[in-house]
């Protein structure tokens, strides 16, 4: 799990943003094995613990 505080970004973390568009706060990217982002399971904006869970259990079968 990767954190950002999005009021003081270094370089790379501003890098990392640009390259998966984040566009709002917070922002949850699941990643397979592969290191492939699963877009279908991207989140912004709150997500209950339930919903986090199903993106985790989602992303145990990629």
């Amino acid at each position: 799990m990767v954190k950002f505080d999005a009021t003081d970004l270094s370089p790379a973390e501003e890098a990392f943003i640009e390259r998966y568009q984040v566009v709002g706060v917070p922002t949850l990217l699941a990643f397979d094995a592969q290191g492939r982002e699963q877009s279908e399971l991207r989140r912004t904006g709150y997500i209950s613990a339930g919903e986090l869970l199903g993106v985790m259990h989602a992303l145990q079968s990629h």
